[in-house]
């Protein structure tokens, strides 16, 4: 308010016009943030079936693994389908963790540097 001069009113209406013009440019600067949500949010809730749901897990290894299917003894129940599916699986979680923990370093490391990661250029 001071160092336009504003009265309250007037420096309320101004501060719309901030907030108006600010939400215009976001949505494409926000895009890679909505974009990680989204595709985090879809791999986990399709990770669950992938991995204690016995048909998902025969049809996904018909379709991308083709590793040998086990008995149907040794896939009666849940955590027995789990088991066999946790072995294909591990690797690509195992990797997407190791991955996730690797950007987190490398950005930690980038800000004791003083280098801004992408949210730091967006501010």
């Amino acid at each position: 308010m001071r160092a336009d001069g504003l009265g309250r009113e007037d420096a309320e209406a101004r501060m719309k016009e901030v907030v108006a013009v600010s939400r215009e440019r976001m949505g494409l600067l926000a895009a890679p943030y909505i974009f990680g949500i989204v595709a985090a949010t879809v791999m986990g809730f399709i990770s669950i079936p992938l991995l204690y749901h016995h048909d998902t897990v025969v049809w996904f290894n018909h379709h991308f693994v083709t590793t040998s299917v086990p008995e149907e003894r040794d896939r009666e129940t849940w955590l027995e389908v789990a088991k066999w599916s946790w072995s294909w699986l591990c690797v690509p979680f195992g990797q997407v963790t190791f991955m996730l923990l690797a950007f987190g370093v490398v950005r930690n490391q980038m800000m004791k540097l003083g280098l801004h990661p992408y949210s730091g250029h967006i501010r």
